[in-house]
């Protein structure tokens, strides 16, 4: 797919933003409704800090390549946490915004994630530049020989 272009996904997740306000307004009429985007890019160390906190799972995400976003619903000021079938519905419009977009979105176990694939390791596949930057080289050096077996197609594209 060529170079990595940043920038164009952020406009596309702030689009997606605006078209799925615009849609639960539809679909809460009479409601106040705030589609909040609030994680974009992070580094490995602010991942790292995620997984000790238990926030995350993985040490590597595709936040860290700028090809990720987490939104926030509120609906008349009360955040939409996706725990019931209730709170999720917001963001399975989110989610058929986002499919519009050609994004993966994380369904119910991860209902405010947007990316541009599910997995790092297709990510890298289709933008192989960023698989030679620093900081997922030392990645790479720092989990090559404890790394979870999850992570063995990510491994994979970096051998």
């Amino acid at each position: 797919m060529g170079d990595w272009n940043e920038d164009k996904f952020l406009e596309d997740a702030v689009n997606i933003q605006g078209e799925t306000e615009s849609l639960l307004r539809l679909a809460y009429p009479n409601s106040r409704i705030k589609v909040k985007l609030f994680s974009h890019k992070r580094d490995l160390d602010e991942q790292n800090e995620l997984v000790q906190s238990g926030a995350s799972k993985s040490s590597i995400s595709l936040h860290n390549f700028g090809a990720a976003v987490d939104y926030q619903i509120f609906i008349d000021g009360k955040y939409q946490q996706a725990k019931t079938e209730k709170t999720l519905r917001p963001y399975k419009i989110l989610g058929g915004v986002a499919k519009k977009y050609n994004m993966f979105w994380g369904w119910d176990f991860d209902s405010g994630h947007i990316a541009t694939h599910r997995f790092v390791s297709d990510f890298l596949l289709d933008h192989p530049k960023e698989a030679n930057k620093e900081s997922v080289k030392d990645w790479y050096t720092m989990n090559a020989d404890t790394t979870k077996l999850s992570y063995k197609p990510t491994m994979n594209v970096l051998d």
